[in-house]
């Protein structure tokens, strides 16, 4: 369907358009105009389009990174940890004798493994 509207221009941009639409081959200058705003709105179109893409893009990539950063954390977590129920162990032997069997160090290293579960599973330098 076609609607008429007028349009106010520069007369040196309706010198372009006479110009192009006779140089392109369009029947008259409404049939270049036509084609120019379908055109240009089609880009606008694809630009939005394209927007919200990058957007979910850039969601999807955020995500995907704190999951990376969380299992990193964890596995983090729990290397220390157990390096903090190691050196615990450690130095509850060598505080209390070097010449300590195997009950004492499994004793030993209970203590320690409560004192991380009581701290979340994290090494703390002190109680609070």
């Amino acid at each position: 369907m076609i609607t008429r509207r007028n349009i106010r221009v520069d007369s040196e941009i309706l010198k372009d358009i006479d110009f192009y639409s006779e140089k392109k081959g369009f029947k008259n200058s409404n049939e270049y105009i036509g084609f120019l705003l379908k055109k240009g709105i089609d880009e606008e179109k694809i630009k939005e389009s394209n927007t919200y893409i990058l957007n979910e893009v850039n969601q999807i990539f955020e995500s995907q990174l704190y999951l990376f950063e969380q299992n990193i954390s964890q596995r983090i977590l729990k290397l220390i940890s157990n390096l903090a129920i190691e050196q615990g162990v450690l130095n509850l032997l060598l505080s209390n004798s070097l010449e300590l069997g195997d009950e004492d160090r499994k004793e030993a290293r209970k203590i320690v493994i409560e004192n991380i579960k009581e701290n979340n599973n994290l090494f703390r330098y002190a109680k609070r």
